[in-house]
């Protein structure tokens, strides 16, 4: 009551009136010793400056995650961006199946891998044509190397046992689920983790 009497708005106080244009909010209803609302700021993007210049198959896969929140509500993203993306994570794919950190190489290892299945199941599933990440070449060569190399002491190979380890678990979990998939050849990822956790 204090803060209405303060306002200059008692019990008999009347509505104010609606502004031209039939809307009423917060924003529109200018009061008494209230100041112009300032227009938003224009973003501005600032670009890369060195630090993954060659690749980062690390923040590319949590970039892919987010459009697929995005997608799961109806916003997509260019037609072009997962194809290229696709295209990205097929030419980084080291010819044991894996993935590290950049562009295609010798040294796969456990959380890049599994970040390199869930972005490939989410581009292949939600590219202009679909496609189904289980029969796909390229996804059963990575999960044959998480077969191989699942491990969840530590982010295989690597030894270690600190190193990027629960983005590791975590990057098993997201894996598993977007390809659809319970195994990794005969092991259960999802039961074997967490009794591991």
């Amino acid at each position: 009551a204090a803060g209405a009497a303060a306002d200059g708005a008692g019990a008999d106080a009347k509505p104010a009136p609606k502004p031209a244009g039939g809307t009423t909010s917060a924003a529109a209803v200018k009061k008494p010793g209230m100041t112009e609302t300032k227009k938003p700021v224009r973003k501005i993007i600032i670009g890369r400056r060195g630090f993954g210049a060659a690749g980062d198959n690390s923040n590319t896969q949590y970039a892919v995650l987010g459009l697929r929140a995005c997608m799961a509500v109806g916003i997509f993203p260019p037609p072009d961006c997962l194809p290229l993306t696709e295209k990205w994570y097929t030419d980084a794919q080291n010819d044991n199946g894996g993935w590290e950190y950049g562009r295609k190489g010798t040294k796969s290892y456990g959380s890049m891998t599994a970040g390199g299945i869930s972005s490939m199941g989410v581009c292949l599933r939600g590219s202009p044509k679909p496609r189904d990440p289980r029969t796909d070449t390229r996804m059963q060569k990575a999960i044959k190397w998480m077969e191989e190399n699942l491990d969840y002491g530590r982010n295989p190979p690597r030894d270690k046992k600190d190193e990027w380890h629960y983005y590791w678990i975590y990057g098993v979990e997201r894996a598993g689920a977007i390809a659809e998939t319970e195994w990794f050849g005969d092991k259960p990822w999802y039961s074997e983790g967490a009794g591991w956790l």
